[in-house]
C-alpha cells in the first residue's frame, strides 16, 4: 500500500517511531469509531511528541474520513494520525486498526 512505512520511512525513523509508540500511554476512545489516543502531556520527554507528529505528517499518506482529509502513518497494522492543527496546538495522536475504514476513504500519497 502506498504511504506505508515500507516505502516512505528510513529504517532509523521507523525504529524511532516503533520505540515511541511502545513507550507512550494509549487510552481507548469513548466516542467515535474504535480508536485509541495518546496526549502530549503524558510524554515528559522534550520534543518526542513533536517528533512523532512530524514523522506522521512527513511520511504518511492522505485518506478521506467522512469528507475530511487527514495524514495517516501506517506501522505494523495500525494507522496513526492527528487532526491537522498546527504543531504547537496539536495535543493528541490517534491510532486505529489500519484495515478499518469509515466513510469514503481514499489513499493519496503526500508530497
Amino acid at each position: 500500500m502506498k504511504g506505508t512505512t515500507d516505502d516512505a520511512m528510513a529504517v532509523g525513523e521507523r525504529a524511532w517511531m516503533v520505540d515511541y509508540i511502545a513507550s507512550v500511554r494509549w487510552r481507548d476512545a469513548k466516542s467515535g469509531p474504535p480508536h485509541a489516543y495518546t496526549v502530549r502531556a503524558w510524554d515528559q520527554r522534550p520534543g518526542a511528541f513533536e517528533q512523532a507528529v512530524n514523522l506522521i505528517r512527513s511520511r504518511g499518506h492522505v485518506e478521506a474520513f467522512y469528507g475530511h482529509h487527514y495524514v495517516y502513518l501506517t506501522i505494523d497494522g495500525l494507522k496513526y494520525w492527528t487532526m491537522g492543527a498546527p504543531l504547537e496546538e496539536t495535543i493528541i495522536i490517534n491510532r486505529a486498526d489500519a484495515s478499518a475504514l469509515y466513510g469514503p476513504q481514499l489513499d493519496r500519497s503526500v508530497g
